[in-house]
């Protein structure tokens, strides 16, 4: 039964209802072990970083067909497959330039799927109607293209941009679809060591840096060579704007190239006031000399393509002289 209280000397009054006098015999609690917590913890994280398949440094050795000839890395960036907005006869032009002349090969940097999905705060942009492939058929698309072209030897690193990170509510590119690459995974980018002849070359890979501007990307170029100053190619993308630069910094000469985009149609861009340019199509190439630290960059493949074309003419043509 409930009975009233006095609880002050004003009169005023309180219910109280009854309570029961039951008991627990078992109830299970609690144990925090601060020891075996962090134990745990410890165990969790080493078993985690044995099983990233990602790295910051990379180590390559080149060994070409024309092993007397520059190599021609092409920069792909920003190929956003699965995008209504995405120019694909562009990116089988550039990857079959790739994947049939000696001495070419790929280096990706990043948001080669547009992987809009409804679980990441992308789908608020309204970017869901653009997808002509779900998220999974390109993972699946991509992770074919990548290992035809590292079963040629032709693809010398990976890294992931924002639109695959989308994915990373339910799984991670880099140990799902990439995992099983010859090549290593840059992920949120690092510096690819390139030995080719007597040289060596330290290209820094990026799909987003602090300072990066869809405008000036120059405050990015010199921020990374702050940060790693033996870097002599900086590689950027995201920006979906394609720029080349040849500067010096700390006593070298240096190259910063952002790569463009294959997504010309985007709506988003528009928006922020970028309209579609072909002028930023993506392919952007650059080449290795194995002889002299010698860095050249050409503007697309196709004229990378053309030039290569002429020295393999020549290089023939001094070959019938000799004989």
């Amino acid at each position: 039964m409930k009975e009233k209280l006095i609880i002050d000397g004003k009169g005023s009054e309180k219910i109280v209802l009854p309570a029961e006098g039951t008991r627990f015999t078992n109830k299970k609690l609690s144990l925090i072990d601060e020891e075996k917590m962090l134990e745990h913890c410890s165990n969790a994280v080493k078993l985690s970083r044995e099983q990233e398949v990602s790295q910051f440094t990379g180590e390559i050795v080149l060994n070409p067909t024309f092993d007397d000839l520059p190599a021609y890395i092409v920069a792909m960036c920003d190929e956003h497959k699965g995008s209504v907005g995405t120019d694909y006869e562009a990116i089988n032009k550039v990857r079959s330039i790739i994947r049939e002349n000696p001495n070419f090969y790929e280096i990706n940097g990043g948001d080669f799927v547009d992987n809009f999905n409804a679980v990441h705060k992308s789908a608020l942009t309204g970017s869901l109607n653009e997808e002509i492939l779900s998220p999974m058929a390109q993972a699946k698309l991509s992770g074919e293209i990548f290992k035809r072209m590292d079963k040629q030897g032709k693809l010398l690193t990976v890294l992931t941009g924002n639109h695959e990170k989308m994915s990373n509510v339910t799984f991670e590119y880099a140990n799902t679809w990439l995992s099983d690459l010859s090549c290593p995974i840059l992920k949120s980018g690092g510096i690819l060591t390139i030995k080719y002849g007597v040289q060596e070359y330290k290209i820094f890979l990026g799909h987003k840096y602090r300072g990066l501007g869809g405008q000036n990307p120059s405050n990015a170029f010199f921020n990374v060579v702050n940060d790693h100053p033996e870097v002599d190619v900086i590689i950027l993308g995201h920006v979906h704007r394609k720029f080349i630069s040849v500067f010096p910094r700390g006593g070298k000469m240096r190259t910063g190239i952002v790569g463009g985009s294959f997504k010309l149609d985007d709506e988003y861009s528009a928006d922020m006031g970028n309209p579609r340019d072909e002028n930023n199509l993506g392919g952007i190439t650059f080449t290795l000399n194995p002889k002299e630290h010698v860095i050249q960059v050409f503007q697309s493949a196709m004229e990378a393509e053309e030039a290569f074309k002429t020295q393999l003419e020549v290089k023939k043509l001094h070959a019938r002289k000799k004989n």
